[in-house]
C-alpha cells in the first residue's frame, strides 16, 4: 500500500515541485503533457491488470499477457507520435510528452508483472517495488530541476530509474515464483487475448480519455488558465485513489465470491465500500471550502481564494468519479463489458460535446460543470446496471 500511495501521489509531488521552482505556466504545461500521456498510455495498458487477476481459471499464460503489454505498448508509441505531429506542438512540448510516455510504457511494463504479483498474493512486493522506484524518481526530479530549472531533463530521471527497477527487482520477484516463458516465435495466443481483452481494455481507456479531456480543451482556449485548473483538480484525482486502495487489494476476492454466488456477501461489500467513499468526500466538502484555498497557497505558494466555490465542486465532482470508477470495476467483475463499453462510448461523445459548449466560454467554470455533470451521469448508468444485474442473479 506504501509503495501504491507514492506512487499515486507522484503527480502531486511534482507539480508543487515545479509550481515552487519553475512557476505556474510550466506547471500547467507539465499537467497538459502528463495528461495526454495518461491517455495513450493507457493504449500500452491495454485495460491494465483487472482481467489478469481475475483470470481464476487461468485462460491465458502469464507469457501471453506480458508479449500483449509489449506490443500494446510499442502500438501506444506509435499513436503518440502521430498525435503530436497533428497538432504541431512546439519543440519542448513534444518531446516532455515523448518522455513521459517512455516513462508510463515502462510503468505499464511493471504492472503486468505486478499482476503476476497479486495472483499469488504477493502484492506486497509490487508495493514496495513500486515505492522504490517513485521514491528514487521522484527525488531525482526535483533534484535535476532545482539545479537546471528543465522539466525536460528531469523527467528523464523517471525513465532511467523504472528501467533499471524492472529488472533489479519486477523481474526478479516473478522468476522466484513464476517463471514466465515468453516465445516471440510459433504459436501465439496474442492475436485471441488481444480480442478477448479489447472491450475491457476499452472500458478503462475511455475513462481515462473523458476525464482528462478537459485539459486539452484548456490548453486549446484557455492555456493561460491550464496551471490555475491543473491545481484545482487535484482533490478529483486524490478521492480516485481511494479507488485503487480499496479495491485492488479485494479484486480477485471479490471476483471469487460473485463466482461462488455469494451475493448477499457481495452486495455487503460494494455498499460498504460505496457508504466509505461518500462519507469521506462529504467529510471534505466544509473542510474544502474554507480551508482549501489557505491549504493551496501555504503548498503551491500561489493565492486561490477566489476559487473556493470551484475548489468545492472539484470535490463533488471527484465523489462522483470515484464512485463511477468503483461501479466499473464491479461490472468489470461482473463481465457486464459489452454494456459498460456501450454507456462508455455514448458519455465520452456527450463530453465531448459538452467541452466543445462550456469551455471555450466558462473556461475553468465550464470544464468543472463538464466534469459534475459526466460523472453524474455516468454513476448512475453505471449503478442501474449494476442493481439490475446483481437483482436477477439473486432472484434465480
Amino acid at each position: 500500500m506504501l509503495g501504491s500511495l507514492v506512487g499515486g501521489f507522484t503527480f502531486f509531488i511534482l507539480t508543487v515541485s515545479i509550481t515552487r521552482i519553475n512557476g505556474i505556466y510550466v506547471s500547467g504545461a507539465f499537467g497538459f503533457a502528463f495528461s495526454i500521456v495518461a491517455i495513450f498510455s493507457n493504449i500500452a495498458y491495454y485495460g491494465g491488470r483487472n482481467y489478469q487477476v481475475t483470470d481464476i481459471k487461468g485462460e491465458f499464460e502469464t507469457g501471453d499477457y506480458v508479449k500483449l503489454r509489449l506490443g500494446m505498448s510499442l502500438i501506444a508509441a506509435l499513436a503518440l507520435v502521430i498525435f503530436i505531429a497533428a497538432n504541431n506542438f512546439n519543440a519542448t512540448t513534444a518531446l516532455l510528452i515523448i518522455v513521459l510516455m517512455g516513462y508510463r510504457v515502462l510503468d505499464a511494463v511493471s504492472d503486468v508483472l505486478y499482476g503476476v504479483l497479486q495472483i499469488h498474493d504477493r502484492l506486497h512486493q509490487a508495493g514496495k517495488s513500486n515505492f522504490i522506484k517513485s521514491l528514487l524518481s521522484i527525488a531525482g526530479f526535483i533534484a535535476v530541476d532545482y539545479a537546471t530549472h528543465s522539466i525536460l531533463l528531469s523527467s528523464l530521471v523517471f525513465i532511467v530509474v523504472f528501467m533499471a527497477g524492472i529488472f533489479i527487482f519486477d523481474i526478479s520477484n516473478i522468476h522466484k515464483i513464476n517463471p514466465v516463458k515468453i516465445k516471440f516465435f510459433g504459436n501465439w495466443n496474442i492475436k485471441r487475448i488481444a480480442l478477448k481483452l479489447l472491450p475491457f481494455a476499452l472500458v478503462v481507456f475511455i475513462p481515462v480519455a473523458t476525464i482528462n479531456l478537459a485539459k486539452y480543451f484548456m490548453q486549446l482556449w484557455h492555456p493561460d488558465d491550464q496551471g490555475y485548473f491543473n491545481i484545482l483538480i487535484m482533490p478529483l484525482f486524490f478521492l480516485t485513489l481511494l479507488v485503487y486502495f480499496v479495491v485492488a487489494p479485494f479484486l480477485t476476492r471479490m471476483a471469487r465470491t460473485l463466482q461462488g454466488q455469494r451475493y448477499g456477501v457481495f452486495k455487503k461489500n460494494i455498499k460498504q465500500i460505496s457508504l466509505f467513499i461518500v462519507g469521506l468526500g462529504t467529510a471534505l466538502l466544509p473542510i474544502t471550502y474554507f480551508l482549501g484555498p489557505m491549504v493551496l497557497k501555504l503548498i503551491f505558494g500561489i493565492d486561490f481564494k477566489q476559487f473556493a466555490a470551484q475548489l468545492t465542486l472539484i470535490v463533488i465532482s471527484g465523489i462522483l468519479y470515484t464512485l463511477a470508477i468503483f461501479y466499473t470495476d464491479i461490472l468489470l467483475i461482473m463481465r457486464k463489458v459489452k454494456t459498460e463499453l456501450a454507456i462508455l462510448l455514448a458519455i465520452l461523445v456527450f463530453n465531448i460535446a459538452l467541452s466543445i459548449f462550456f469551455i471555450p466560454r466558462f473556461a475553468i467554470n465550464g470544464a468543472i460543470t463538464v466534469s459534475i455533470v459526466t460523472n453524474a451521469l455516468w454513476l448512475f448508468a453505471f449503478w442501474l446496471v449494476y442493481y439490475i444485474t446483481l437483482r436477477k442473479k439473486m432472484d434465480k
